[in-house]
């Protein structure tokens, strides 16, 4: 009965601090995409946020603005946050080109290399600790 009271996109958004938070891409990238759809005023995040959680080895077309890639979300999440935490670090490496700073922090000043600690595996970490 209470989790009916609250917005749908709400439950998302904090749905996906936690999953960054703890490393899980997968469940993190479904409720950005519930937020995504659900979120009647607009969404904290952009498609690099909920791309740069699941995306392979392929490269983003075309420029790609700081702007975007700095875009904060619930709490502070950025799309370089969420890079940090998928595996395959090519999401990192492009949007870290566009804005190469590793004292990028949440709003709980938890940083980049906190988050790619989480990650699944150890590459994200190597990578951000040759500019640490």
């Amino acid at each position: 009965m209470a989790l009916e009271l609250i917005p749908q996109h709400e439950i998302a958004e904090s749905a996906v601090v936690h999953g960054v938070r703890w490393g899980n891409a997968e469940a993190a990238a479904y409720f950005m995409e519930r937020d995504l759809k659900h979120a009647e005023m607009g969404s904290m995040y952009n498609r690099f946020h909920h791309e740069s959680l699941l995306r392979g080895s392929q490269l983003w077309r075309g420029p790609i603005r700081e702007a975007s890639a700095q875009k904060r979300g619930h709490m502070g999440i950025t799309p370089l946050h969420c890079a940090c935490i998928n595996p395959n670090t090519s999401a990192l490496r492009q949007l870290f080109a566009i804005c190469p700073n590793p004292s990028v922090a949440d709003l709980q000043q938890r940083k980049l290399a906190h988050y790619a600690a989480a990650a699944k595996g150890l590459e994200p970490l190597k990578y951000l600790i040759n500019f640490i």
